[in-house]
């Protein structure tokens, strides 16, 4: 298993626990749909906060076993990918994100989707630098970008590719708080116990009234989203680009 799972009262914490990086492959996405289809079952657990290994929240897709498959399985992967990320945004429960260290890319995605995001101080960085790699950043999780940082903000991160540390990310909205590493795990199990105190289903509901707008796009264009990511992952420009990538870090491994 590379998502464990912890209950603190009532809490449930789930902890990517792939090394070095989290990088993020079909199992982990598997695992943590499983998981979170457990926890939405389950009446004694009222809130799930996940998180990630010290010094890395997820650095992103797993480009080294993602880039050999062929159209068929990374479109099988996406497909899994953007029912994990539907089911984190339009969860039943409080669902908020830890961020324990870097989280580029596909982490920002993963985290984004979150209710609260709370994120170690540090020389940690987070953005969806997606176009520095060659890929789109598909239009329902920009959708989200811009949703919580204004349009502008969530354009300008985007068509630059940039990556920010925890202080410029608070700033941008990309996340709701900055806590010191050593405390952040303190920090999400109090504030999460405070949210869970309020009546759960006018809670739910009101989550999904606010992101109704968001949620029909997502579900209505889910095809076209995914078409788009997949027809993009087979164009020359990002196969020269990944495979530049991939011969990089399997040089570092």
């Amino acid at each position: 298993m590379i998502v464990t799972y912890e209950n603190r009262e009532g809490v449930a914490w789930l902890k990517m626990n792939r090394p070095p990086v989290n990088a993020i492959n079909g199992q982990l996405v598997d695992e943590l749909l499983i998981q979170l289809k457990t926890i939405e079952a389950d009446a004694s657990i009222k809130g799930v906060i996940l998180t990630g290994l010290p010094g890395y929240f997820s650095a992103g897709l797993d480009v080294l076993e993602l880039f050999p498959l062929n159209k068929e399985h990374i479109l099988d992967f996406w497909e899994r990918f953007y029912e994990l990320l539907m089911m984190i945004f339009t969860f039943p429960k409080p669902l908020f994100s830890a961020i324990s260290g870097h989280c580029p890319a596909g982490g920002t995605v993963i985290a984004i989707m979150t209710d609260y995001r709370m994120m170690a101080e540090g020389k940690f960085t987070i953005g969806l630098n997606e176009v520095a790699v060659g890929l789109v950043i598909p239009y329902g999780i920009g959708y989200i970008a811009q949703y919580l940082c204004g349009q502008r903000n969530a354009e300008k991160l985007a068509l630059t590719a940039k990556l920010i540390y925890p202080n410029d990310a608070l700033k941008y909205g990309l996340i709701d708080e900055v806590c010191p590493n050593e405390e952040i795990q303190f920090r999400a199990q109090n504030l999460m116990e405070e949210w869970i105190q309020l009546p759960q289903m006018q809670q739910r509901m009101t989550k999904l009234q606010f992101r109704k707008p968001i949620i029909d796009y997502m579900n209505n264009h889910r095809d076209d989203d995914l078409k788009q990511v997949t027809d993009i992952w087979f164009t020359p420009e990002f196969q020269v680009a990944m495979g530049a990538l991939v011969t990089k870090l399997s040089e570092g491994r």
